[in-house]
């Protein structure tokens, strides 16, 4: 009687990193989409980046590094106290402000041409209207982009880890 030998799949260094990326996609895909559904979820996790770099920057202290251990700890410390989300609040009025006003001036343009191209219409309205989102509900879009961003990766790093890919 013949003996019967089991089949191995041998399992590369380029397999073990697929597996790890699909899981890393799915990992980061559900906090993205925990983070877009509830907010404080993203304030919570800034205070624990904010705390460990600053621990971060208190080690490079010890190790001497003045300059890296000073900037990581005030980075840490804008971070926990959630400065950083007033930033982005800002800076997602100026991006609504430039993005209106440059819809605009296409606007322009495009009825000064010779021939007006409903494209150009279309792409210059579409740009005062995502102007306007992002000063009057910036937060709200970001709540949605976060939520979809989520989705896309938890798609792709399942279609990842069954051998396919979408991005």
């Amino acid at each position: 009687m013949a003996k019967k030998t089991k089949v191995r799949r041998v399992r590369t260094a380029n397999d073990k990193a697929t597996l790890l990326t699909a899981l890393t996609y799915i990992v980061l895909g559900l906090l993205f989409v925990f983070c877009g559904i509830y907010p404080d979820i993203l304030k919570w996790i800034m205070l624990g980046v904010g705390i460990l770099i600053a621990a971060f920057g208190v080690y490079e202290l010890v190790k001497r590094d003045y300059v890296t251990g000073l900037i990581m700890i005030v980075v840490g410390v804008l971070f926990a106290l959630g400065v950083v989300d007033a930033i982005i609040t800002i800076m997602l009025i100026v991006i609504g402000v430039v993005l209106a006003v440059l819809g605009a001036y296409e606007l322009i343009v495009a009825f000064k041409s010779s021939r007006v191209s409903i494209s150009d219409v279309i792409s210059a309205i579409l740009s005062i209207v995502a102007g306007i989102f992002l000063i009057v509900a910036g937060s709200s879009i970001i709540t949605w982009a976060f939520i979809v961003v989520g989705v896309i990766m938890f798609v792709d790093g399942v279609l990842i880890f069954f051998g396919k890919k979408l991005i």
